[in-house]
């Protein structure tokens, strides 16, 4: 007699066991068929319409013909979206010909405007020179001989510019 209630008792949780996972099964099956239609309704339309970057660019020349010895540095922000630039920051470096070590590093204090450019139009102004680069000496690489390049580009547009 207790034999055949261990066995049914036995049977009872198989059995149990058996709804759960069943139950589980159908859940994750129901989970799946809700989610994703969700997550492609939710993502899918951003993946699919990716719009390139904005391009803005920029270039820097050490210029004293037009620019200042307090600036020397001549920045062109050339502006090459569809849309009205109004704010930009960008970090300047220069180099010695032929070396990969910097000399000068704006590094964490980037220079920045917000000064509207419009659609394919350039900005050009002068900027002061950044620091030097981890102790080296001005006076033995002296600025107007180095190769300066600007990278780092972070922009913003804004709508109520378009018209300008």
């Amino acid at each position: 007699m207790i034999d055949d209630v261990t066995a049914d008792s036995n049977a009872a949780g198989i059995k149990s066991g058996y709804r759960i996972l069943r139950l589980a099964k159908y859940s994750l099956f129901g989970l799946v068929m809700i989610g994703a239609p969700v997550f492609g309704y939710t993502y899918l339309p951003g993946l699919l319409t990716k719009q390139p970057e904005p391009i803005v660019s920029g270039t820097v020349t050490y210029d004293l013909t037009a620019c200042r010895l307090e600036y020397p540095l001549l920045v062109e922000i050339k502006n090459g979206t569809d849309d009205v630039l109004t704010w930009v920051s960008f970090n300047v470096e220069g180099r010695r010909e032929g070396y990969s070590a910097t000399l000068y590093d704006s590094g964490y204090s980037r220079y920045s405007s917000d000064r509207i450019i419009a659609s394919g139009h350039v900005d050009t102004s002068c900027w002061s020179l950044p620091q030097v680069y981890y102790g080296r000496h001005g006076e033995i690489y002296p600025p107007e001989k180095l190769i300066w390049t600007i990278d780092n580009i972070r922009s913003k547009f804004d709508p109520k510019f378009q018209d300008f």
